[in-house]
């Protein structure tokens, strides 16, 4: 049961902290397209 248990939760932990830098690397994206525009309209 515990084993079982820490496994979901290292799981789900992945699972976030992947989700987490996906999101973190889309907003890096986004800021550097935002600022590409923002270059492009001066």
């Amino acid at each position: 049961m515990v084993k079982s248990s820490y496994g979901n939760n290292a799981r789900g932990y992945s699972l976030i902290t992947k989700l987490n830098f996906e999101r973190m690397s889309r907003k890096k994206k986004l800021r550097k397209l935002s600022r590409f525009k923002w270059f492009s309209h001066r």
